[in-house]
């Protein structure tokens, strides 16, 4: 074989190896300091591990916002937060069916399910390109998306533009520190913080990013996307987990889900109704509250004071709803 047969031919080894790893759970855990999807891989590692019966389960804004060890203090469940940054519905529904693929819904383990809903949730878009590996394939399949399908199959190709974000020198020399040495995420071990992370200026999501939250509050709720919302209601019921909804609560407006008033608020009013339809409680902790800037990292998210004290109220609006909740849940 010729020296330039040769070079092809490692190089489509490589290429191999590579879209191998990738297949692989390691690849994220090894990589999760690097990654947002390697966060969200430490997370539900963390979940398969520790002992937990309430579930809340949401995108950033649920991430920051709430002290799983205050709503444990206060309730005496063993709470973990899955705020998966960036995420909508269809994504949630990925991760929530891995979760039943694990068991993780079974007798003794997660009981209770609390959704953290805002806009963004309803909206298409993955920018930090958790479909990849946590996308349901079945479904994608029943729904006709051939490019995420294949996505998920051919990961180099999937993941091509995450994974050039190593030619920041910074990052890429923060990806082989990890090569060689355990490096937690920003925020810390999920085992240790039970996947809760306080928002902090600028450290987590940029103005770009917020701003690019925000504008999903003007747009109708994507079809598509909403059905994986039901989808993912539908598999938690089916597991016997008991679901409710929270709005985690916003500076400088209200969510969109209780505004009567403003004109694009009439299809998240629906999607709301429907969910009281189904027999599924709405828990109140922030639309009658006097929200303050000091308790909030920006206009969307909250910071440690905020999400303590609105974790207090979570807790007391859950023993409400549910006042026999801690029997067999600790």
């Amino acid at each position: 074989m010729s020296r330039k047969g040769s070079g092809a031919l490692f190089a489509v080894l490589l290429l191999l190896i590579c879209e191998l790893y990738l297949h692989t759970d390691n690849f994220l855990t090894r990589y999760r300091s690097i990654f947002a999807a390697g966060r969200l891989m430490d997370k539900l590692n963390a979940l398969n591990e520790l002992p937990v019966s309430l579930l809340l389960v949401g995108n950033s804004r649920t991430d920051n916002g709430f002290d799983s060890f205050l709503i444990k203090e206060t309730t005496g469940l063993n709470t973990f937060n899955l705020g998966v940054p960036g995420a909508n519905a269809q994504i949630l529904y990925g991760v929530v069916s891995r979760l039943e693929e694990q068991g993780v819904f079974r007798e003794g383990k997660v009981n209770t399910v609390l959704l953290g809903l805002d806009e963004s949730i309803f909206q298409f878009g993955d920018s930090l390109g958790y479909g990849v590996f946590i996308d349901n394939r079945e479904t994608l399949l029943q729904n006709y998306q051939f490019k995420e399908l294949f996505s998920t199959y051919f990961r180099l190709l999937g993941y091509g533009d995450h994974l050039k974000e190593l030619r920041e020198p910074e990052k890429l020399v923060r990806f082989i520190k990890a090569t060689y040495q355990e490096i937690e995420p920003m925020g810390g071990s999920a085992k240790i913080n039970y996947g809760f992370r306080p928002g902090e200026r600028d450290k987590f999501q940029n103005d770009q990013q917020l701003l690019a939250q925000e504008a999903g509050a003007l747009k109708p709720p994507g079809k598509q996307v909403e059905l994986y919302f039901w989808e993912l209601v539908k598999l938690l019921k089916r597991n016997n987990v008991a679901v409710a909804v929270f709005f985690p609560p916003l500076l400088n407006r209200d969510t969109l889900f209780l505004d009567d008033e403003h004109k694009r608020a009439k299809q998240y009013i629906k999607i709301k109704e429907q969910l009281l339809s189904l027999g599924i409680p709405i828990l109140n902790i922030g639309s009658q509250e006097t929200k303050v800037p000091a308790e909030f990292a920006n206009a969307g998210h909250l910071n440690r004071k905020g999400a303590t004290r609105f974790s207090k109220k979570m807790s007391q609006e859950l023993l409400q709803l549910w006042p026999n909740i801690i029997v067999g849940s600790k």
